[in-house]
């Protein structure tokens, strides 16, 4: 898992513990530009890595039920 740049940032905060639930945000920003990738629950940042893969990217998103909205916006 630590070889993921997205999972090494994750596991450093609150997006990968598990504390968060219903009416939470978890938001990943990724900036092509800095090449970084970022965190943040509920506004609060939890973590970032270097993006090593320049200007590309494969979105995915996991989840044990409940109901999960996404919302993608590209700047």
């Amino acid at each position: 898992m630590a070889s993921c740049p997205c999972s090494a940032a994750a596991a450093q905060g609150r997006a990968s513990s598990g504390r968060y639930g219903e009416g939470d945000t978890v938001r990943c920003e990724l900036d092509f530009d800095a090449a970084s990738v970022t965190f943040l629950v509920n506004g609060t940042r939890v973590g970032s890595a270097p993006w090593p893969h320049g200007a590309r990217a494969w979105p995915a998103i996991s989840s044990e039920g409940g109901e999960v909205v996404c919302e993608v916006n590209v700047f």
